[in-house]
């Protein structure tokens, strides 16, 4: 699971900082605003992973009946909310409902495991990952303001990228420098 997280994250990270840019490239400046859809529809990313590692654990259980539950739970839900948001909002009440969606599924799925687990399954070091990728965030958001996204991106999308590899390669070192022992 922490490597889905990690993964997820930095896809969040990537998407965020080079969306418009790689739009704009590959469609033109005509679709530059598709990009905002592409910023918004990668969030769902993050629980989508998640319950990959979460519904694989419930499938190895044998709790398979519990996805026709989930899934016309979360059926229901998607096909509710974007009859009653996509007329007002368009296509960002669209991607905000998958969003909500996959998220949704992910509360459904914590629920399950801590039900027939006893026990909630979150990745390793979640916290201290979600820190680092809220800092990652924001000084990508900031530091767009008065460098160029491009720059800006490779800079902080870098800098995830290694943490997230350190983390993953659970160096010794790193943690020391963390202050964490193993």
């Amino acid at each position: 699971m922490k490597f889905l997280y990690l993964a997820a994250l930095l896809l969040v990270l990537i998407t965020t900082a080079f969306a418009r840019p790689a739009v704009t490239l590959v469609l033109g400046e005509h679709f530059a605003a598709s990009a905002t859809a592409l910023k918004i529809l990668i969030w769902a990313g993050i629980p989508a992973f998640l319950n990959y590692a979460l519904n694989t654990l419930l499938l190895a259980a044998h709790r398979e009946k519990v996805f026709l539950w989930t899934a016309s739970i979360c059926t229901i839900f998607n096909c509710a909310a974007n009859v009653l948001l996509i007329p007002r909002f368009s296509w960002v009440a669209a991607a905000a409902v998958t969003v909500l969606t996959e998220l949704l599924l992910l509360l459904q799925n914590c629920f399950l495991v801590q039900k027939y687990f006893g026990h909630s399954v979150l990745p390793q070091h979640w916290l201290r990952i979600t820190i680092v990728f809220v800092a990652a965030f924001a000084l990508l958001i900031a530091l767009s303001r008065v460098v160029p996204e491009v720059w800006t991106g490779l800079l902080v999308c870098s800098g995830f990228a290694l943490f997230a590899w350190l983390t993953v390669q659970d160096v010794p070192e790193f943690h020391a420098m963390a202050g964490q022992s193993r």
